[in-house]
């Protein structure tokens, strides 16, 4: 047995072992209070090559919440259609459609609905990923006051309540070509804003990578701080980029659209600026100290 097919073998039974981390996208979106983050595509090195669909890896979520076909993504949708309404319009939109996963369409299944979109990790073989919960509030204007109150309580107990910015979950790189996997996904969380820096510091470990997410974080901040059509509840910033390569390119998306509401008095959406703008002063802290 060749050196080559060995390690293909032993990478192989090292990332499908796991398959247990469930943590995004919202190429996918979120119709549940419960981050619902992605469907990553994990490629071992004798995966490369192959299509896709070979090597899909659910990664958060509830199992019978979502389905792969090819390229595209299904999420069931539950109730409302909002998070539907909102992807259509997105869609078209001059600024949203750049950074929100493309919608396709809505789709029956086994009498159920479905919403279609573009799988956002197309192309990436081994997945770093990072979720960000944006905003201090995380529920919509027609939550249940227990659903209030639950909310409530988990953005005071965490980093929502003071900077707007929770760690859902994330899957960071280590030299040994092992991941560590974070946040409150998995109980480890990042319990202030020192351990929060630490760990966006460790996934966006190159220069060209911090760079990068400066520059598109600024892109939405400049967006956010004139739009006055939306306001995100409980909407997620997914980060994510090809650990297989070097250099790879980052990709940041908007995600998780249940809670979206539009606007009709003239506001800011404050709560996700307030994430927003602590996370560019983090990003431009560190990158002052690397220079």
């Amino acid at each position: 047995v060749s050196t080559q097919s060995t390690w293909g073998h032993l990478l192989s039974v090292y990332f499908f072992s796991k398959f247990y981390f469930d943590l995004i996208i919202r190429s996918v979106f979120r119709l549940s209070p419960k981050p619902m983050s992605a469907i990553l595509h994990i490629a071992t090195a004798q995966d490369r090559g192959k299509a896709p669909t070979d090597t899909l890896c659910r990664v958060g979520g509830h199992v019978d919440g979502f389905k792969s076909h090819g390229n595209t993504v299904l999420k069931l949708m539950k109730g409302s259609r909002r998070e539907a309404d909102f992807l259509r319009a997105a869609a078209t939109h001059p600024f949203l459609s750049k950074v929100v996963p493309k919608f396709i369409d809505i789709q029956e299944e086994e009498g159920k609905e479905w919403l279609v979109m573009a799988n956002a990790l197309e192309g990436i073989q081994i997945p770093a990923i990072m979720d960000l919960k944006m905003g201090v509030r995380s529920y919509g204007d027609d939550a249940s006051p227990e659903k209030r109150e639950i909310q409530i309580q988990k953005s005071m107990n965490s980093t929502s309540y003071s900077i707007g910015v929770r760690l859902t979950g994330a899957r960071i790189p280590k030299d040994d070509g092992s991941f560590e996997e974070i946040g409150l996904k998995f109980k480890k969380e990042a319990r202030n804003e020192e351990e929060l820096k630490d760990a966006i510091y460790r996934f966006l470990k190159t220069p060209k990578l911090l760079k990068s997410a400066l520059q598109q974080l600024n892109e939405i901040y400049e967006w956010f701080t004139h739009q006055k059509e939306f306001v995100f509840y409980g909407s997620s910033l997914l980060l994510l980029y090809d650990s297989s390569i070097e250099q790879p390119d980052l990709r940041i998306l908007m995600i998780d659209f249940a809670h979206v509401h539009s606007l009709s008095d003239g506001t800011l959406d404050e709560g996700y600026i307030k994430g927003l703008d602590w996370l560019i002063n983090a990003l431009n802290s560190n990158n002052k100290e690397q220079h």
